[in-house]
C-alpha cells in the first residue's frame, strides 16, 4: 500500500486512486450515516463516536482534523489544538505518510496564528521535511510549508531565514505555474 501515491494494492488490485485519500468519500459517507445535524448534534462529533473501536484511524485522523477546522473557525484555538493533536496520534497509527504531514503542518499554522512561533517552528519544519521526502523539494505542499516557516521566522525576528525560505517557496510556486501551464489546453 503506498499512501503517499494514493493507490492501495487491496483497492480494486492497486489500480486506480484510493477513495481513503478522497476525503469527501470518507468523510461525507460517513456523516451520511451519522446524520446532517438538523437535530441539533454535530455530526462530526457523532461521526467520531461511531469510529470508536472501529480501528479506522484513518478515518478518525480526518474527523478529528474537521473538528479541529471548525473549533479553530469558532475561536476555540486550545479545543481546535487538541483535535488536531488527536488527528496527528491517529495519523501515525494509521500509517499515513501525508496525514502526518498535514497534521504537522495545521498544527504549526495554528500555533503560528497564535503567536507560539518556537512550537509552530518545529512542527512546520517537520510537515517540510515531510512532503519533500514524499514529493520532492518542488512540490507545492512543500512550498506551502516552506512559506509558512518564512512567516514564523519573519515574526520571530529571523529575517534573512524568512527571506531565503520565501523566495524559495515562490520560486517552486513559480515552476509548478509554468509547468501547469503548459499542459493546459
Amino acid at each position: 500500500h503506498s499512501p503517499a501515491h494514493g493507490v492501495d494494492a487491496g483497492h480494486a488490485g492497486g489500480i486506480g486512486p484510493d477513495p481513503r485519500h478522497d476525503e469527501t468519500v470518507g468523510v461525507h459517507g460517513l456523516v451520511e450515516v451519522a446524520g446532517d445535524g438538523r437535530d441539533g448534534s454535530d455530526p462530526l462529533q457523532r461521526s467520531l463516536g461511531l469510529l470508536e473501536g472501529l480501528d479506522e484511524k484513518w478515518l478518525e485522523a480526518q474527523v478529528l482534523s474537521g473538528l479541529g477546522e471548525t473549533s479553530e473557525l469558532m475561536g476555540q484555538s486550545d479545543h481546535a489544538r487538541q483535535y488536531f493533536t488527536k488527528a496527528w496520534a491517529a495519523s501515525l497509527e494509521a500509517e499515513d505518510r501525508v496525514l502526518v504531514a498535514r497534521s504537522r503542518y495545521t498544527l504549526g499554522t495554528l500555533d503560528a496564528r497564535r503567536g507560539r512561533f518556537t512550537r509552530a517552528r518545529v512542527d512546520l519544519t517537520s510537515a517540510l521535511s515531510d512532503y519533500e521526502g514524499l514529493f520532492g523539494t518542488t512540490h507545492p505542499l512543500a512550498a506551502q510549508s516552506r512559506a509558512a516557516l518564512a512567516g514564523v521566522d519573519l515574526a520571530s525576528g529571523r529575517f534573512q531565514s524568512a527571506l531565503a525560505a520565501s523566495l524559495e517557496a515562490e520560486r517552486t510556486s513559480l515552476e509548478h505555474l509554468r509547468f501547469t501551464v503548459r499542459y493546459l489546453p
